[in-house]
């Protein structure tokens, strides 16, 4: 009974008011595909309102939503896709048409931070190329392990053969719904420098054969180059060292072999990355 009241409560509301008005303005810290996601939150809640739903976000612009048949069960949806998109821990920001987010203190500086990683800023500038004897890792700020490829017309590459530009890789695959949502702002990315010298972009497929995702994308008209690393359950760096096989993974890496970002998840930040790589191929 309590449920069909709380139905026909929404019903009525869904004809007289728009959900926009219903929560008062965007969630803040959003960009732009965290305010798509949101407009489709308000939609579902409009559409669909016999089912509870919960909206998180996190200071960083990392966001999700989720639905179930309880409360509970839409918010542990709502914060697991948001937890896959964060770099801080996300929080619930709306169940169903109310507003439950508490700012907390620290937010603001968050936002900040995140805010200038999405523009050139996120470019790390390192003054000479690392020794022989220092620790490498998968970590920002640290050298990568060498990694072993194979280009589409099977030449043998590898990223220490790379040094002296700027580069950029991302863990892909076809079957993975975020990569095909990002894969076209990626693309815009990589046609900006493509036909820069001191520029590499490739992708290395996982849990597909290399020639499926060159298909895939060749389909789309996307050219971006394709590189095997033999990385069927994820990739793993000449040391041993692997990478979860989270998809889209992204690093971008200076001239020196070091790690000057990486994003586990969706990116937000596409339209300040080819001038982060220029930034990167000029050793600034």
């Amino acid at each position: 009974m309590r449920r069909s009241v709380r139905n026909a409560f929404f019903a009525i509301l869904a004809l007289f008011l728009p959900v926009g008005q219903a929560l008062a303005g965007a969630p803040p810290f959003l960009h732009a595909s965290g305010l798509k996601g949101w407009e489709a939150y308000l939609d579902k809640v409009r559409d669909d309102p016999g089912r509870d739903y919960v909206f998180a976000l996190s200071p960083d612009g990392g966001w999700g939503w989720g639905r179930g048949g309880s409360a509970y069960e839409a918010e542990q949806f709502a914060l697991s896709y948001c937890n896959k998109r964060a770099r801080t821990p996300c929080r619930i920001y709306a169940r169903d048409t109310r507003v439950v987010f508490e700012s907390q203190p620290d937010d603001a500086a968050l936002a900040e931070k995140y805010a200038a990683a999405g523009s050139t800023t996120l470019a790390l500038r390192t003054a000479r190329p690392p020794s022989d004897g220092v620790k490498r890792s998968t970590n920002v700020g640290q050298p990568i392990p060498d990694l072993d490829l194979i280009d589409a017309a099977g030449n043998k590459l590898t990223l220490e053969g790379m040094r002296g530009k700027a580069v950029l890789f991302q863990q892909f695959g076809t079957w993975c719904p975020y990569c095909q949502g990002e894969i076209s702002r990626v693309n815009a990315a990589y046609q900006k420098v493509k036909d820069d010298p001191g520029i590499v972009v490739f992708l290395i497929p996982i849990r597909e054969d290399a020639s499926v995702t060159r298909d895939w994308l060749r389909a789309k008209k996307i050219d971006i180059p394709v590189y095997d690393a033999n990385a069927y359950h994820g990739i793993t760096f000449a040391d041993g060292q692997s990478l979860r096989p989270y998809t889209p993974s992204t690093f971008i890496i200076d001239r020196n072999g070091v790690i000057a970002f990486r994003k586990d998840g969706t990116y937000d930040g596409w339209d300040g990355v080819p001038a982060a790589l220029k930034q990167l191929a000029r050793g600034e």
